[in-house]
């Protein structure tokens, strides 16, 4: 079943692609639009999220984009843990983790930009992960590289 643009706009959906190398990303929409590859197939979406959802994270640190500009509505020390719960979850896991940039506004056709929030200090490979995943995967890929990317425009995913 596909995911509707009203689901698209109203829920805040982890996806995720890979990139020329075959590095894995982590995506959270925010709401707004998803990639085509994606919302083409909710069940694939959600087998692919509770997939690294179920994963255990890496005895590893991660890394935050030292370029990252947090929400001004982020002061004490709790809310900048609480912001960073999730991308750095899966950073641990060895992917990277973006989020969406902007706020969606309806009936919209812009393609909002993703900023890096966090980065897996070791990586995840592509051929450690199940043939299933790795099918859905290989549907949503980047046109660059996730470890020079600090900004990605949904345009450059196909």
């Amino acid at each position: 079943m596909e995911i509707s643009v009203i689901e698209q706009e109203m829920s805040d959906l982890d996806w995720f692609a890979i990139d020329l190398e075959y590095k894995i990303a982590h995506f959270s929409s925010a709401g707004g639009s998803l990639p085509r590859s994606v919302s083409i197939s909710a069940e694939d979406n959600a087998v692919v999220t509770s997939y690294f959802q179920s994963l255990i994270e890496l005895p590893t640190a991660f890394i935050i984009n030292p370029h990252l500009q947090l929400p001004e509505e982020i002061k004490t020390p709790k809310q900048q843990s609480d912001y960073f719960r999730t991308y750095a979850f899966y950073s641990k896991c060895g992917l990277y983790s973006f989020a969406r940039n902007e706020t969606y506004v309806r009936g919209s056709d812009r393609n909002f930009d993703y900023k890096l929030i966090t980065s897996p200090s070791n990586q995840r490979t592509f051929k450690d992960i199940p043939y299933n995943i790795q099918q859905a995967l290989v549907r949503t890929k980047y046109t660059g590289l996730f470890n020079v990317s600090e900004k990605i425009n949904l345009t450059e995913i196909s």
